[in-house]
Protein backbone atom coordinates (compact mmCIF):
# COMPACT_ATOMS: atom_id res chain seq x y z
CA UNK A 1 0.00 0.00 0.00
CA UNK A 2 1.29 3.73 -0.77
CA UNK A 3 -0.14 5.50 2.30
CA UNK A 4 0.67 8.75 -0.14
CA UNK A 5 -2.29 8.02 -2.16
CA UNK A 6 -4.88 8.37 1.12
CA UNK A 7 -4.15 12.26 1.57
CA UNK A 8 -6.33 13.39 -1.93
CA UNK A 9 -8.43 10.37 -1.41
CA UNK A 10 -9.57 11.69 2.17
CA UNK A 11 -10.47 15.53 0.37
CA UNK A 12 -12.05 14.46 -2.11
CA UNK A 13 -14.41 11.78 -0.34
CA UNK A 14 -14.92 14.10 2.69
CA UNK A 15 -16.04 17.56 0.87
CA UNK A 16 -18.26 15.74 -1.45
CA UNK A 17 -20.15 14.34 1.79
CA UNK A 18 -20.72 17.94 3.16
CA UNK A 19 -21.78 19.21 -0.39
CA UNK A 20 -24.43 16.07 -0.66
CA UNK A 21 -25.57 16.65 2.87
CA UNK A 22 -25.98 20.85 1.95
CA UNK A 23 -27.26 19.99 -1.52
CA UNK A 24 -29.88 18.03 -0.32
CA UNK A 25 -31.03 20.17 2.49
CA UNK A 26 -31.36 23.05 0.03
CA UNK A 27 -28.48 25.07 1.89
CA UNK A 28 -26.59 27.94 -0.74
CA UNK A 29 -26.62 26.32 -3.75
CA UNK A 30 -29.12 27.80 -6.45
CA UNK A 31 -27.88 25.49 -9.73
CA UNK A 32 -28.11 22.07 -7.81
CA UNK A 33 -27.39 20.17 -11.43
CA UNK A 34 -23.58 21.61 -11.31
CA UNK A 35 -23.35 21.05 -7.76
CA UNK A 36 -24.20 17.47 -8.34
CA UNK A 37 -21.87 17.04 -11.34
CA UNK A 38 -18.97 18.27 -9.52
CA UNK A 39 -19.37 16.44 -6.35
CA UNK A 40 -20.06 13.07 -7.94
CA UNK A 41 -16.97 13.66 -9.93
CA UNK A 42 -14.54 14.23 -6.64
CA UNK A 43 -16.34 11.40 -5.23
CA UNK A 44 -15.19 9.11 -7.88
CA UNK A 45 -11.80 10.92 -7.68
CA UNK A 46 -11.64 9.93 -4.03
CA UNK A 47 -12.29 6.48 -4.68
CA UNK A 48 -9.72 6.30 -7.39
CA UNK A 49 -7.01 7.65 -5.11
CA UNK A 50 -7.97 4.46 -2.57
CA UNK A 51 -7.70 1.83 -5.53
CA UNK A 52 -4.12 3.14 -6.51
CA UNK A 53 -3.18 3.83 -2.35
CA UNK A 54 -4.24 -0.12 -2.32
CA UNK A 55 -2.28 -1.52 -5.48
CA UNK A 56 0.97 0.25 -5.60
CA UNK A 57 4.16 -1.20 -4.31
CA UNK A 58 5.03 1.96 -2.08
CA UNK A 59 8.65 0.00 -1.27
CA UNK A 60 9.97 0.71 -4.59
CA UNK A 61 9.70 4.34 -4.33
CA UNK A 62 12.74 4.85 -2.01
CA UNK A 63 15.99 7.21 -3.02
CA UNK A 64 19.01 5.54 -2.67
CA UNK A 65 21.68 3.55 -4.69
CA UNK A 66 21.67 1.30 -7.22
CA UNK A 67 25.01 -0.72 -7.90
CA UNK A 68 26.31 -0.77 -11.92
CA UNK A 69 28.92 -3.26 -11.73
CA UNK A 70 31.77 -0.89 -11.43
CA UNK A 71 30.30 1.74 -10.11
CA UNK A 72 27.24 3.53 -7.72
CA UNK A 73 24.88 5.95 -9.16
CA UNK A 74 22.37 8.10 -6.28
CA UNK A 75 18.66 8.40 -8.41
CA UNK A 76 15.29 7.71 -7.26
CA UNK A 77 14.66 4.75 -8.72
CA UNK A 78 10.30 5.34 -9.11
CA UNK A 79 10.52 1.93 -9.42
CA UNK A 80 12.35 1.30 -12.32
CA UNK A 81 15.71 0.33 -13.51
CA UNK A 82 17.93 3.39 -14.82
CA UNK A 83 19.19 3.91 -18.45
CA UNK A 84 21.71 1.09 -19.10
CA UNK A 85 20.81 -0.91 -16.17
CA UNK A 86 20.61 -4.73 -17.08
CA UNK A 87 21.36 -7.87 -16.20
CA UNK A 88 24.94 -9.02 -18.43
CA UNK A 89 28.09 -10.11 -17.59
CA UNK A 90 30.78 -7.33 -18.73
CA UNK A 91 32.90 -9.43 -20.70
CA UNK A 92 36.85 -9.18 -22.19
CA UNK A 93 36.64 -7.06 -25.72
CA UNK A 94 35.81 -9.37 -28.05
CA UNK A 95 38.61 -9.13 -31.12
CA UNK A 96 35.66 -9.01 -33.88
CA UNK A 97 33.82 -5.56 -32.47
CA UNK A 98 37.21 -3.55 -33.32
CA UNK A 99 39.07 -2.84 -36.19
CA UNK A 100 42.25 -1.80 -34.57
CA UNK A 101 44.74 -4.77 -34.09
CA UNK A 102 46.59 -2.08 -31.90
CA UNK A 103 43.24 -1.19 -29.45
CA UNK A 104 42.17 -4.87 -29.07
CA UNK A 105 46.31 -5.26 -27.49
CA UNK A 106 45.91 -2.18 -25.40
CA UNK A 107 42.49 -3.23 -24.03
CA UNK A 108 44.24 -6.65 -22.91
CA UNK A 109 47.36 -5.56 -21.94
CA UNK A 110 46.20 -3.23 -19.55
CA UNK A 111 43.93 -6.07 -17.89
CA UNK A 112 47.13 -8.00 -17.35
CA UNK A 113 49.41 -5.48 -16.44
CA UNK A 114 47.06 -3.86 -13.74
CA UNK A 115 44.17 -6.03 -12.86
CA UNK A 116 45.33 -9.13 -13.05
CA UNK A 117 48.60 -8.84 -10.62
CA UNK A 118 46.39 -7.53 -7.82
CA UNK A 119 43.54 -11.15 -8.43
CA UNK A 120 46.65 -13.35 -9.54
CA UNK A 121 47.40 -14.03 -5.74
CA UNK A 122 43.83 -14.10 -4.54
CA UNK A 123 43.12 -16.97 -2.47
CA UNK A 124 40.52 -19.36 -3.79
CA UNK A 125 38.49 -18.74 -0.70
CA UNK A 126 38.73 -15.14 -1.12
CA UNK A 127 37.65 -15.59 -4.93
CA UNK A 128 34.47 -16.90 -3.86
CA UNK A 129 33.77 -13.81 -1.37
CA UNK A 130 34.56 -11.21 -4.45
CA UNK A 131 32.13 -13.52 -6.54
CA UNK A 132 29.07 -13.67 -3.75
CA UNK A 133 29.85 -9.70 -4.49
CA UNK A 134 29.52 -9.47 -7.32
CA UNK A 135 26.55 -11.56 -7.66
CA UNK A 136 24.75 -9.37 -4.83
CA UNK A 137 25.60 -6.44 -7.39
CA UNK A 138 24.16 -8.44 -10.52
CA UNK A 139 20.98 -8.88 -8.57
CA UNK A 140 21.09 -4.91 -7.86
CA UNK A 141 21.60 -4.13 -11.33
CA UNK A 142 19.34 -6.24 -12.77
CA UNK A 143 16.64 -4.92 -10.16
CA UNK A 144 15.67 -7.97 -8.47
CA UNK A 145 16.41 -6.00 -5.17
CA UNK A 146 17.38 -2.53 -4.33
CA UNK A 147 19.82 -1.08 -2.23
CA UNK A 148 20.29 2.45 -0.18
CA UNK A 149 23.38 4.69 -0.26
CA UNK A 150 24.04 3.61 3.38
CA UNK A 151 23.83 -0.92 2.28
CA UNK A 152 26.38 0.58 -0.23
CA UNK A 153 28.94 2.37 1.85
CA UNK A 154 28.67 -0.77 3.88
CA UNK A 155 29.48 -3.15 0.86
CA UNK A 156 32.31 -0.71 -0.59
CA UNK A 157 33.66 -0.58 3.25
CA UNK A 158 33.96 -4.50 3.45
CA UNK A 159 35.57 -5.20 -0.13
CA UNK A 160 38.15 -2.25 1.27
CA UNK A 161 38.71 -4.13 4.08
CA UNK A 162 38.85 -7.40 2.40
CA UNK A 163 41.64 -6.05 -0.14
CA UNK A 164 43.45 -5.26 3.15
CA UNK A 165 43.41 -8.47 5.07
CA UNK A 166 44.36 -10.39 1.30
CA UNK A 167 48.20 -11.40 0.66
CA UNK A 168 48.30 -9.43 -2.31
CA UNK A 169 52.09 -9.91 -2.71
CA UNK A 170 52.56 -5.94 -2.49
CA UNK A 171 50.67 -3.33 -0.20
CA UNK A 172 47.64 -0.80 -1.23
CA UNK A 173 49.91 2.13 -1.07
CA UNK A 174 52.01 0.14 -4.11
CA UNK A 175 48.59 -0.34 -5.62
CA UNK A 176 47.79 3.37 -5.68
CA UNK A 177 50.99 4.33 -7.09
CA UNK A 178 50.18 2.72 -10.66
CA UNK A 179 46.57 3.70 -10.42
CA UNK A 180 44.93 6.67 -11.89
CA UNK A 181 42.55 8.22 -9.30
CA UNK A 182 39.87 7.08 -11.50
CA UNK A 183 41.43 3.67 -11.95
CA UNK A 184 41.52 3.28 -7.97
CA UNK A 185 37.74 3.86 -7.69
CA UNK A 186 36.90 1.49 -10.62
CA UNK A 187 39.11 -1.44 -9.03
CA UNK A 188 36.91 -2.65 -6.89
CA UNK A 189 34.30 -2.99 -9.70
CA UNK A 190 37.24 -4.92 -11.97
CA UNK A 191 37.91 -7.06 -9.19
CA UNK A 192 34.15 -8.34 -9.60
CA UNK A 193 34.04 -8.48 -13.24
CA UNK A 194 37.25 -10.18 -13.67
CA UNK A 195 37.48 -13.26 -10.80
CA UNK A 196 35.45 -15.60 -13.07
CA UNK A 197 37.38 -14.70 -15.75
CA UNK A 198 40.97 -15.18 -14.82
CA UNK A 199 41.84 -18.18 -17.28
CA UNK A 200 40.57 -16.03 -19.81
CA UNK A 201 43.18 -13.21 -19.24
CA UNK A 202 45.48 -15.91 -18.56
CA UNK A 203 44.93 -17.51 -22.34
CA UNK A 204 44.46 -13.86 -24.17
CA UNK A 205 47.51 -12.73 -22.40
CA UNK A 206 49.74 -15.73 -23.61
CA UNK A 207 47.86 -15.48 -27.21
CA UNK A 208 50.78 -14.77 -30.21
CA UNK A 209 48.39 -11.67 -30.63
CA UNK A 210 49.73 -9.81 -27.25
CA UNK A 211 52.73 -11.51 -26.83
CA UNK A 212 55.44 -8.36 -26.72
CA UNK A 213 58.11 -10.02 -28.08
CA UNK A 214 55.81 -11.12 -31.01
CA UNK A 215 54.81 -7.62 -31.42
CA UNK A 216 58.20 -5.84 -31.13
CA UNK A 217 59.32 -8.37 -33.57
CA UNK A 218 59.33 -7.41 -37.63
CA UNK A 219 59.40 -10.98 -38.20
CA UNK A 220 55.91 -12.84 -39.74
CA UNK A 221 54.24 -14.78 -37.60
CA UNK A 222 51.08 -17.17 -38.25
CA UNK A 223 48.80 -14.69 -36.00
CA UNK A 224 49.64 -11.79 -38.95
CA UNK A 225 47.71 -14.60 -41.45
CA UNK A 226 45.12 -15.28 -39.62
CA UNK A 227 44.50 -11.55 -38.55
CA UNK A 228 44.70 -10.81 -42.20
CA UNK A 229 47.77 -8.41 -41.59
CA UNK A 230 46.34 -5.64 -39.61
CA UNK A 231 49.66 -4.59 -37.95
CA UNK A 232 50.86 -3.92 -41.52
CA UNK A 233 51.56 -0.48 -43.09
CA UNK A 234 51.10 -0.61 -46.91
CA UNK A 235 54.98 0.03 -46.80
CA UNK A 236 55.74 -2.88 -44.72
CA UNK A 237 53.07 -5.07 -46.75
CA UNK A 238 55.35 -4.26 -49.77
CA UNK A 239 58.72 -4.84 -47.67
CA UNK A 240 57.02 -7.98 -46.62
CA UNK A 241 56.22 -9.03 -50.57
CA UNK A 242 60.01 -8.26 -51.27
CA UNK A 243 61.34 -10.48 -48.67
CA UNK A 244 58.87 -13.35 -49.93
CA UNK A 245 60.97 -13.03 -53.58
CA UNK A 246 64.22 -12.94 -51.54
CA UNK A 247 63.15 -16.41 -50.03
CA UNK A 248 62.02 -17.08 -53.65
CA UNK A 249 65.75 -16.84 -55.05
CA UNK A 250 65.29 -13.56 -56.84
CA UNK A 251 67.34 -10.11 -56.31
CA UNK A 252 64.70 -7.86 -55.04
CA UNK A 253 64.60 -4.06 -55.10
CA UNK A 254 61.63 -1.77 -53.06
CA UNK A 255 61.01 1.52 -54.54
CA UNK A 256 63.24 3.76 -56.46
CA UNK A 257 66.49 4.36 -55.12
CA UNK A 258 67.50 7.92 -54.39
CA UNK A 259 70.92 9.56 -54.52
CA UNK A 260 71.04 10.05 -50.75
CA UNK A 261 70.97 5.85 -50.38
CA UNK A 262 66.99 6.00 -49.21
CA UNK A 263 64.06 4.51 -51.28
CA UNK A 264 61.50 7.00 -52.77
CA UNK A 265 58.15 4.36 -52.68
CA UNK A 266 55.41 4.21 -56.06
CA UNK A 267 52.36 5.50 -56.25
CA UNK A 268 49.24 3.30 -56.37
CA UNK A 269 49.90 2.56 -60.60
CA UNK A 270 53.49 2.21 -59.64
CA UNK A 271 55.61 -1.07 -59.66
CA UNK A 272 56.59 -1.58 -55.68
CA UNK A 273 59.14 -4.22 -56.02
CA UNK A 274 61.22 -5.25 -58.85
CA UNK A 275 63.06 -9.18 -58.52
CA UNK A 276 65.34 -10.64 -61.23
CA UNK A 277 65.88 -14.29 -61.22
CA UNK A 278 68.40 -14.79 -64.53
CA UNK A 279 66.61 -13.56 -67.33
CA UNK A 280 63.35 -13.58 -65.15
CA UNK A 281 62.21 -9.79 -64.72
CA UNK A 282 59.08 -9.52 -62.71
CA UNK A 283 57.33 -5.92 -61.91
CA UNK A 284 55.36 -6.42 -58.43
CA UNK A 285 52.82 -3.85 -57.52
CA UNK A 286 51.01 -4.50 -54.00
CA UNK A 287 47.78 -3.44 -53.22
CA UNK A 288 47.40 -3.23 -49.14
CA UNK A 289 43.71 -2.68 -49.64
CA UNK A 290 40.39 -3.68 -47.83
CA UNK A 291 38.26 -4.03 -51.10
CA UNK A 292 39.20 -6.10 -54.24
CA UNK A 293 41.09 -4.84 -56.47
CA UNK A 294 39.35 -3.64 -59.69
CA UNK A 295 39.74 -3.79 -64.12
CA UNK A 296 41.07 -0.36 -64.29
CA UNK A 297 43.36 -0.84 -61.34
CA UNK A 298 45.16 -3.88 -63.27
CA UNK A 299 44.82 -1.49 -66.68
CA UNK A 300 46.56 1.02 -65.39
CA UNK A 301 49.37 -1.26 -63.66
CA UNK A 302 50.14 -3.33 -66.94
CA UNK A 303 50.93 0.98 -68.73
CA UNK A 304 53.56 1.02 -66.82
CA UNK A 305 55.05 -1.97 -66.77
CA UNK A 306 56.56 -2.46 -70.30
CA UNK A 307 60.01 -3.31 -69.09
CA UNK A 308 59.30 -6.06 -67.17
CA UNK A 309 58.56 -9.96 -68.63
CA UNK A 310 55.55 -10.11 -66.16
CA UNK A 311 53.51 -8.06 -63.97
CA UNK A 312 51.97 -9.82 -60.58
CA UNK A 313 49.75 -7.86 -58.61
CA UNK A 314 49.53 -9.16 -55.12
CA UNK A 315 46.31 -8.55 -53.13
CA UNK A 316 47.80 -8.71 -49.55
CA UNK A 317 44.28 -8.25 -47.88
CA UNK A 318 41.61 -8.82 -50.14
CA UNK A 319 40.64 -10.15 -53.75
CA UNK A 320 40.08 -9.11 -57.22
CA UNK A 321 36.85 -8.00 -59.17
CA UNK A 322 35.53 -10.57 -61.90
CA UNK A 323 36.58 -8.00 -64.37
CA UNK A 324 40.09 -7.50 -63.73
CA UNK A 325 40.33 -11.38 -63.08
CA UNK A 326 39.00 -11.77 -66.75
CA UNK A 327 41.74 -8.97 -68.08
CA UNK A 328 44.30 -11.38 -66.56
CA UNK A 329 42.90 -14.23 -67.88
CA UNK A 330 43.03 -12.83 -71.50
CA UNK A 331 46.60 -11.88 -70.90
CA UNK A 332 48.26 -14.89 -68.97
CA UNK A 333 51.87 -13.98 -70.15
CA UNK A 334 52.14 -10.75 -69.05
CA UNK A 335 49.72 -10.51 -66.03
CA UNK A 336 49.77 -12.42 -62.87
CA UNK A 337 47.18 -11.45 -59.87
CA UNK A 338 47.16 -12.72 -56.66
CA UNK A 339 44.84 -12.70 -54.11
CA UNK A 340 45.13 -12.81 -50.14
CA UNK A 341 44.78 -16.59 -50.03
CA UNK A 342 47.09 -17.46 -53.18
CA UNK A 343 49.58 -14.74 -51.29
CA UNK A 344 48.93 -16.28 -47.37
CA UNK A 345 49.91 -19.71 -49.53
CA UNK A 346 53.47 -18.40 -50.51
CA UNK A 347 54.06 -17.28 -47.05
CA UNK A 348 53.21 -20.48 -45.61
CA UNK A 349 55.77 -22.20 -48.19
CA UNK A 350 58.59 -19.84 -47.96
CA UNK A 351 58.30 -17.78 -44.62
CA UNK A 352 56.90 -19.88 -42.16
CA UNK A 353 58.58 -23.05 -42.76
Amino acid sequence: MRLSWLVPAFIFIIIPLLGFYNVASGNFVEDRIIAWVVMIGMFLAGIACIILAITQDGSKYVTGTLIKKNSTQDYETHGTLPKGYHNSEPTLPDISDYDSFFDIKNKIWKVKNREFPIIENISESDLKWFSEKMELAGKVSAGEMEMTQEEADKIDEEVREKLYQIELGTDYKTIQSYLTQEEEGKLFGLLYNFVTQIKTIENASNHPMFNPMLLQSEELNKFDLENNFQRYTWQQAEDLVGKLFEKKNYTVTIGVPTSDGGIKRQGDFGIDVEAKNGTEYLGIQVKHWENDVGFEDVAKTLGVAQKFNKVIIVSTKSGFTSQARKHADDNPYLIELWDSNKFKDELRNYLLK
